[in-house]
């Protein structure tokens, strides 16, 4: 009879000890990244205003909510770069726009990730990656060659991208105004407009320079 006791209290020990286990699990358990944690309250769409346009916010109402979160993934700098460039595959354009901008602004930590997107297989990736040099004031030396690359990309936005990041780099990358001059036979007219622009904005600031 005393030795069935100790085996009912043994069992209900361990029972105990393994909800309690269980119990400091969830209390403990990772609630993942700050960055992710931003990331999943952004809305998922942009808000129709006709058949073919699109407002930049989904509600006027969410402009201020959507920029304060893509400041806030800004503050968090280098620890934010791994989830911000895993959102360059999310299914929302909007989603992809913010991480996009947070990106760019984050600088030196995010550009060897974006020079790698700019070489990914989905055309979301690479057009987000090209967007975020568009919005770099100087895209860095190491995104020169990718960006000229991209200009051959088979998304004619991607290549429009890469055309207004790169007019940035030609006052340090002589390569740049070949490739831009290239891209004036692009079979895309928005990617030739984009070109010409681009050269002129550089003739223009050479010969003021000069």
């Amino acid at each position: 009879m005393k030795s069935r006791r100790r085996l009912l209290i043994l069992a209900g020990v361990v029972v105990f000890l393994a909800l309690l286990g269980g119990g400091l699990w969830w209390i403990t358990r990772p609630a993942g990244s700050r960055a992710s944690q931003l990331l999943a309250k952004l809305p998922r769409q942009y808000r129709p205003v006709g058949p073919t346009t699109w407002a930049p916010w989904p509600r006027a109402s969410q402009q201020q909510e959507v920029e304060d979160i893509v400041l806030e993934l800004i503050a968090l700098g280098e620890e934010a770069v791994p989830d911000l460039l895993a959102a360059l595959r999310d299914d929302s354009p909007v989603v992809r726009d913010c991480a996009s901008a947070a990106l760019s602004s984050i600088g030196p930590p995010a550009w060897p990730g974006l020079v790698e997107a700019l070489k990914d297989p989905d055309a979301n990736v690479r057009r987000a990656a090209a967007k975020a040099f568009v919005q770099t004031p100087t895209p860095p030396m190491p995104a020169v060659a990718a960006l000229i690359e991209a200009l051959q990309d088979p998304d004619p936005l991607t290549r429009q991208f890469a055309v207004h990041a790169l007019w940035r780099a030609a006052p340090n990358a002589p390569e740049v105004m070949p490739a831009l001059t290239r891209a004036l036979e692009d079979e895309d007219k928005r990617v030739r407009d984009s070109a010409a622009g681009a050269l002129m904005v550089i003739q223009s600031t050479y010969s003021t320079r000069k």
